[in-house]
């Protein structure tokens, strides 16, 4: 059975203090099981048409007609659901002025880019957590939320992290997907769970008071990570002088000429 993971972010560069990316895996089978409830949940009165954290966290968007109370019975319909699974769940958290300070500092485009950088350590994350936790040993699949501008990019740098993990990371190198996958997520329900994932976490980290804090308490079955990260500016510092110390002089070379 296929290993499927689910990613969506959260927080913008220049807007948020941290930004987050959060995966959530299962098999390929539950998770078509999972979608297709998913939208029957969603097509529950008060419909509506997908699940977007931020847009239910201020009750506009898709919940502008909901009152609170509503809204909450909407989600608690959602989280039933996501507890009727065992979702493993990965958070990678990183600080936005300490990466601003570190890895933007020390390294060309696209990779001196937070969403850009932190795609391909989620893909070693996930890979290091199916292998050493779950004992996959088969190759996953990654599908990540549409980006019109990050999508291309990140599947053309994709083979370098392929090589730097075979030199640097044998054992979780055979299981790495093919290529990361990038879809719609008003059309894939568990990209919609996963953007919950995302919100939820951005708001607990940033410890911001959220009308759906309660969400957080409402999720015993998910199996969260041991791999989960929050990176701040020591480790991102870290990162840097390992990286340069690791990553061949042609490798950077590369990502310049074909990204600048």
């Amino acid at each position: 059975m296929t290993t499927q993971v689910w990613v969506d972010d959260s927080g913008t560069k220049g807007t948020d203090t941290l930004f987050v990316f959060a995966s959530i895996g299962m098999t390929a089978e539950e998770w078509a099981a999972f979608s297709e409830e998913w939208g029957r949940r969603l097509a529950a009165p008060p419909t509506i048409r997908y699940f977007k954290w931020d847009e239910a966290v201020g009750c506009h968007g898709e919940f502008r007609r909901l009152s609170g109370p509503e809204r909450d019975t909407k989600v608690r319909s959602l989280v039933g659901l996501i507890n009727a699974y065992r979702i493993r769940v990965l958070p990678l958290v990183v600080d936005l002025e300490g990466f601003e300070q570190t890895v933007a500092q020390e390294f060309p485009k696209p990779l001196n880019h937070p969403y850009f950088w932190s795609c391909h350590n989620l893909i070693l994350s996930v890979a290091t957590d199916l292998y050493r936790w779950a004992g996959q040993r088969e190759r996953f699949e990654i599908v990540f939320d549409e980006q019109v501008i990050f999508a291309p990019r990140v599947k053309l740098y994709y083979p370098f992290t392929q090589i730097m993990a075979a030199m640097h990371r044998p054992e979780i190198a055979p299981i790495l997907p093919n290529e990361p996958l990038f879809r719609d997520d008003k059309q894939f329900m568990p990209l919609q769970a996963a953007d919950l994932f995302a919100g939820l976490t951005r708001a607990f980290m940033s410890d911001k008071a959220t009308p759906l804090g309660w969400v957080r308490e409402s999720l015993p079955n998910i199996v969260y990570s041991p791999e989960r990260r929050a990176w701040e500016r020591g480790e991102l510092a870290a990162f840097v002088k390992l990286a340069k110390a690791n990553i061949p002089p042609g490798v950077t070379t590369l990502s310049r000429e074909m990204f600048d």
